[in-house]
């Protein structure tokens, strides 16, 4: 895995080498931009773009790239960046809905736009379904970072994060395979092709992750090396699992859950700091440097002249991510074991499908397996698909959510959230103290009056928190509902597992899964008629 770093490592020096002017160029004119995106209020991707166009019309940057480093080297820590974050614990218990929406309808979707494309855009099959593998790959990432914001459902960020990461890797492995198969690939003659590269990646990228979380970095507590063994793992395993001809993107998607469910979970406060500040600056020098490069390489003549072939590539998108995301949800209806996704969730979730920086990289690859005319309408086709997502579907998203009744925290919520945030805070940096107390790190006296201190404050908070909760009863209410949904998934977890060890039979537990399953919908009905209710009140 180390011989891989250094492979990496060298192309990444090759990278430097093959661009005219210094890296540090498109740097600062990516922190240029974002600075001035922040103040004018608007996505920092789009100002890229179109900081990349107006850089296209003079010679500054004349950029010169290679297939193998913009998979290899750009798109890894998209990757396992997402993969470290990802709510696990939250996932599991929708994993059949998240598993439904990114495996299925990444498959349906890349056939369905592929075959859309081919009847109305002049370009070979083996063109489109490249096209129509780049634009399953989903990147709600502005979506969710709105919906936090806001306050919003966490299960519908997870739903949402759950499925660009897993569409992410697989809409990779089928561009591969189009990339790769020609006119012969298929949706039948490639399954056992695209099962050992997707299933393979995965073994080997959690393995790999497992014991590096579990080995390496466990009790591990200098975040300057844990920080570099998590950058030689998402590299490393990417060359590991190329070389034994599996998806080395997949691998890395396996290998960030790892260390986001077992290596952060261990990590010291201070590790777990080091690690997401490090990670969340080279997401967002790779995020800026795939968005400039884009605009670099498109002209804006090219627009005008395929502009039939991008409303087409729009309407095709739109269309087939109708067709995944209520189709899907139709079928998770069948699936006792599955747990329904409410009506207003779907619409979110079928607006929330933008492309980004993962449908980009894998444009900018299209020269190595195209001929150049046929490169150039798919790249301008990515292009226009992206840029509208961004200025449309990302501007217009809040405004639908409130539409359909997912409405952000009153201020009664935020206040608690505030009031809890100080009561969690105060709780981990006393855990902290007993730890450093244990290893002998803080003198007696030291701790005892730190203790105390904390003590106090832990009072303080119980009683604030306490207090806001009496003066609005109706918060109690909801957080009794919150309580009894987690409860509920417990019990279908319970459910599930005696099952599979055979303790009672399967039409037992498919009776009882599907009560339950019924009763997280009433709650979820409750819920939402209590925020309608709030909501007239607060309009009234």
């Amino acid at each position: 895995m180390t011989g891989g770093m250094f492979s990496v490592l060298a192309q990444t020096t090759n990278m430097v080498d093959t661009i005219e002017q210094p890296v540090v160029g498109l740097l600062s004119v990516a922190v240029l931009v974002a600075v001035v995106a922040r103040r004018i209020k608007m996505p920092y991707t789009v100002a890229l773009v179109l900081a990349g166009l107006a850089l296209a019309l003079t010679t500054v940057f004349e950029i010169r790239l290679s297939r193998d480093l913009i998979l290899g080297v750009l798109v890894p820590p998209l990757l396992f960046n997402a993969a470290m974050h990802l709510p696990w614990h939250r996932l599991k218990t929708d994993l059949w809905s998240i598993l439904m929406l990114a495996i299925g309808g990444t498959l349906a979707g890349t056939f369905l736009t592929a075959a859309m494309i081919f009847s109305f855009v002049d370009v070979a099959w083996p063109a489109a379904l490249a096209f129509g593998a780049l634009a399953a790959a989903t990147d709600p990432v502005a979506v969710v970072a709105r919906f936090r914001s806001m306050g919003m459902d966490r299960r519908l960020n997870t739903l949402l994060e759950g499925e660009s990461l897993l569409n992410d890797g697989l809409s990779i492995v089928l561009f591969g395979l189009a990339t790769a198969g020609g006119a012969g690939l298929m949706i039948g003659s490639t399954a056992g092709r695209f099962l050992w590269v997707s299933l393979g990646a995965l073994m080997v990228g959690v393995s790999v992750g497992y014991l590096v979380a579990a080995v390496l970095l466990k009790n591990l507590d200098d975040h300057l090396i844990e920080t570099v063994i998590t950058l030689v793992l998402a590299f490393g395993v990417f060359q590991l699992a190329g070389a034994i001809g599996v998806n080395g993107n997949l691998a890395v998607v396996g290998a960030g859950i790892m260390i986001g469910e077992i290596g952060l979970k261990n990590a010291s406060p201070n590790t777990r700091l080091g690690l997401e500040s490090f990670w969340e600056m080279l997401t967002f020098i790779v995020n800026a440097v795939v968005f400039l490069l884009v605009g670099l390489r498109i002209e804006i003549t090219f627009l005008f002249r395929h502009v039939t072939a991008i409303l087409v590539a729009v309407a095709a998108a739109l269309l087939v991510r109708l067709v995944v995301v209520y189709g899907s949800s139709f079928v998770l209806k069948l699936i006792p074991a599955a747990r329904p996704i409410p009506r207003n969730f779907q619409h979110v979730i079928y607006w929330g499908g933008m492309r980004g920086a993962v449908s980009l990289a894998l444009a900018l690859t299209l020269p190595f397996a195209f001929d150049p005319d046929t490169a150039e309408i798919l790249q301008v086709m990515t292009f226009g698909l992206v840029l509208f997502t961004l200025l449309v579907q990302s501007t217009t998203i809040k405004r639908l959510a409130r539409k359909v009744g997912i409405v952000e925290s009153s201020p009664v919520e935020l206040e608690y959230q505030r009031r809890r945030s100080r009561q969690l805070a105060t709780r981990a940096g006393r855990m902290e103290l007993k730890r450093l107390y244990e290893e002998n790190a803080v003198q007696p006296y030291m701790w005892r009056t730190l203790d105390d201190l904390y003590s106090h404050r832990m009072d303080e908070n119980l009683t604030s928190v306490g207090f806001h909760m009496w003066a609005n009863p109706e918060l109690e209410t909801e957080m009794v509902l919150r309580i009894r949904t987690e409860l509920l998934k417990a019990e279908r977890t319970g459910l599930l597992d005696a099952a599979r060890r055979g303790l009672i039979s399967d039409e037992i537990a498919e009776s009882f899964t599907s009560d339950l399953a019924n009763r997280l919908a009433a709650i979820d009905f409750i819920r939402a008629r209590m925020a309608a209710t709030i909501r007239g009140r607060d309009g009234a």
